[in-house]
């Protein structure tokens, strides 16, 4: 297969998980519902396929920080996947568990945590680094930026769910813009 093929596919990836993380997030901000559960799920699974098409189209270029970048965010992308599947169960009462419970106590907080922390620390590394690297076009990555310091203005702007959604904006602009690389390369 082309390798301009490659990058189609992590750019239509990328559209439809951007598109997705929106649409179920904003579904299930109260997380109680069946369709933005599994919408997000699909989101994070597509995901992985778009971020490995936007290091892929820019490797040369980053430095060991955009390389943490991307690690960070296949890792949470990974970590938050069991949080969706529990969210599925619960949703649908074939797991008949207090989701706080499961989520705040134990190996699933370290989890959660790990998770998160991947999510922000994988956001601000890629985005300051695909800045420096010129390759896409610079909104996506500043999107990704203002999702990594979203839980330090949370107090200010206490809208739920901002962060993957302005990651989602960020995918759907660096899938535009792998769309257009993958012509050239």
């Amino acid at each position: 297969m082309r390798k301009s093929n490659l990058f189609r596919i992590a750019a239509i990836c990328s559209l439809i998980s951007g598109l997705l993380l929106i649409i179920g997030w904003t579904i299930n901000i109260k997380r109680d519902s069946l369709l933005g559960a599994a919408l997000v799920l699909a989101a994070y699974i597509l995901a992985l396929f778009a971020y490995m098409g936007i290091y892929g189209i820019q490797y040369t270029k980053l430095s060991p920080f955009g390389f943490f970048g991307f690690f960070f965010l296949i890792i949470a992308c990974a970590m938050f996947t069991p949080f969706l599947f529990l969210d599925l169960g619960r949703i649908s009462k074939v797991v008949v568990a207090d989701w706080r419970t499961v989520q705040e106590e134990g190996a699933t907080h370290v989890v959660g945590v790990i998770g998160a922390l991947g999510f922000l620390l994988g956001y601000f590394f890629l985005g300051i680094d695909t800045l420096r690297a010129k390759v896409f076009s610079k909104w996506p990555a500043i999107l990704l930026i203002i999702a990594a310091i979203m839980p330090l203005i949370y107090t200010w702007i206490p809208v739920g769910k901002l962060l993957p959604r302005i990651g989602g904006l960020a995918l759907i602009g660096f899938g535009l813009n792998l769309w257009g690389l993958a012509k050239d390369s």
